[in-house]
């Protein structure tokens, strides 16, 4: 028996497949009931706390999962499942330290707030690398194993260990689970916030590129989705010399040069040249973090000749081109790494 829970939550809208950041209330995390157990992860699961948020567009990925006043006395007894609109679920983290039949798991208290990332992505790694004396509130890795042994068996309960940045989904009401395996505790938490659509899509190629005068080598991502239909894809050029100015470069081929005209690697190739995609009305002076973006429209990228729309499997380069200091550079410019994405 589920626990009826009500949350009133808090959404930042925005267009269909940007990213989101929407916050819920909490709830408790019941006691067991059953006595100790030391096996179960793959029962069916007893009473549990849960809450939901609304997420107004469809989900690419999720980013994190924050719990804020998380309170348990016994980390080793619960589980954290982050489940989709249809109810499919994802672990985001199992029982930690938990060894069959030999163990009651971690005995670390949890309390604070606690952020769970896609799976090596944290400084800190999973709950369990950290078990016992040293969990503390924090940022942890998405683990769906108890680090003894133990793996969530894939699909028990429909649902499944998949790792946060491939989690995707419609709109509607995400909700996260608390489950205790164990008794004789219970626990609670008062709010979480689920983040999600700031996916890194395509991969990076043509690095890393020559140094610019901060002493770094400028870099490119993008980030929201490989899906056409979405149109939702955001170029990030970061370390960059600040105050100085650039745009953001496109074409559906790659090459490598290193024009005596700059300091950099050029890293795209339009066959033609008409094809090359420059964002020229997008100029952009790059602020003092160094960072600038751009997010492009996929119907209208601005090649030579008339803007071209992108179709499923098209496969386009990124790369940003910015001015620099004479100083450092006699060009005084200078390119980043580029992107591929291959789009669907």
């Amino acid at each position: 028996m589920r626990l009826a829970h009500i949350s009133i939550c808090f959404a930042l809208t925005a267009p269909a497949g940007a990213q989101f950041s929407v916050s819920g209330g909490g709830d408790v995390i019941p006691d067991h009931g059953g006595g100790w157990d030391f096996n179960n992860v793959d029962h069916a699961f007893f009473d549990f706390g849960e809450a939901s948020v609304f997420v107004p567009e469809a989900v690419h990925c999720i980013d994190s999962v924050t719990i804020e006043d998380l309170a348990h006395p016994w980390v080793g007894d619960i589980m954290f499942v982050l489940r989709d609109p249809v109810g499919v679920g994802h672990v985001l983290t199992l029982r930690p330290r938990l060894l069959f039949g030999a163990s009651f798991g971690c005995n670390d208290t949890v309390s604070g707030e606690f952020t769970f990332v896609a799976p090596g992505t944290s400084a800190a790694g999973p709950m369990h690398a950290n078990c016992p004396g040293s969990l503390f509130p924090g940022t942890y890795d998405q683990a769906w194993d108890t680090g003894a042994g133990i793996t969530w068996p894939e699909g028990d309960e429909n649902t499944f260990g998949t790792p946060m940045n491939e989690i995707s989904g419609p709109a509607g009401h995400w909700t996260l689970e608390i489950h205790d395996f164990a008794g004789p505790d219970a626990g609670r938490w008062s709010a979480w916030t689920l983040n999600g659509n700031r996916c890194k899509v395509g991969t990076s190629y043509c690095g890393p590129a020559a140094n610019n005068s901060t002493g770094q080598s400028g870099t490119i991502s993008a980030i929201g989705s490989a899906a056409i239909l979405d149109n939702d894809v955001r170029l990030v050029a970061s370390a960059l010399p600040p105050g100085q100015f650039g745009i953001f470069l496109a074409g559906p081929g790659q090459m490598t040069t290193m024009p005596a005209t700059s300091c950099g690697t050029f890293c795209l190739d339009g066959g033609d040249p008409a094809l090359l995609g420059r964002f020229l009305q997008d100029l952009f002076t790059v602020p003092a973090n160094g960072s600038a973006s751009l997010a492009i429209d996929l119907t209208a990228i601005p090649t030579g000749g008339a803007p071209m729309a992108l179709v499923p499997g098209d496969t386009w380069n990124f790369q940003a081109w910015h001015r620099d200091d004479s100083q450092f550079c006699a060009q005084a410019n200078n390119f980043t790494d580029a992107v591929s994405i291959v789009f669907q």
